[in-house]
């Protein structure tokens, strides 16, 4: 009888010592994704992002559930914009995104190891030695870089940039990425939706416009 209530006392101990796996695996991972902007927060900036988040929930990451988002956004000078890199980058984040030439910048100087996907309207990131090449980046830094005067679809270029991030994610590093970067960019205009909606293009518009859709 001792015998037996000793072997089984130590089963007992032996079950209650043993990790809880199953409990382990529930707690997944939260993926943290930083969010660098020399700008503050607005009304038009969250319409805009929202194609962001949409790239990320397309691509298996939830905002509160799989993934987060850590914000840095005010105006400022270099000095202000690094402080806000430097915060992101200890907090740690897994992926750095930077919106804005300003943010870019202050990113890249931060650190040459965290991922960084760029989301930026003027700068040539081959001419600031961003990267090796559009296809092969070979560093930290990818994303979505354009040189055009107009403000373009932002909410498409935050889409992109968000499938970036996605790859990040899920493991591919950023100097294998290729960076989007269009070399031509085409202006249609549709007379006749824009009569339907009682808009008048202008003339200056009209002559620069590539292509024009009468009625």
């Amino acid at each position: 009888m001792i015998a037996r209530r000793t072997l089984l006392g130590g089963a007992a101990a032996a079950l209650l010592a043993r990790p809880r796996r199953a409990g382990a695996q529930t707690a997944a991972k939260l993926s943290r994704v930083g969010v660098l902007r020399p700008a503050p927060d607005d009304a038009r900036f969250q319409r805009d992002f929202e194609g962001f988040r949409e790239a990320l929930r397309e691509g298996g990451y939830v905002e509160g559930r799989s993934v987060a988002l850590d914000y840095r956004m005010r105006p400022g000078p270099a000095e202000t914009i690094e402080a806000m890199a430097r915060e992101l980058v200890g907090l740690p984040v897994d992926v750095l995104t930077a919106i804005a030439p300003a943010a870019v910048a202050a990113a890249a100087k931060t650190t040459r190891t965290m991922p960084i996907v760029a989301v930026d309207l003027e700068t040539d990131p081959l001419a600031l030695g961003l990267a090796q090449s559009l296809a092969r980046p070979g560093g930290n830094v990818t994303g979505v870089f354009l040189d055009f005067p107009d403000r373009p679809h932002l909410r498409s270029m935050f889409g992109q940039a968000g499938r970036h991030v996605v790859r990040v994610l899920r493991g591919t590093p950023p100097r294998e990425i290729p960076m989007e970067r269009p070399a031509q960019f085409s202006l249609l205009i549709n007379q006749r939706t824009a009569q339907a909606l009682g808009l008048t293009i202008l003339a200056a518009l009209l002559a620069r416009a590539d292509e024009v859709v009468q009625r």
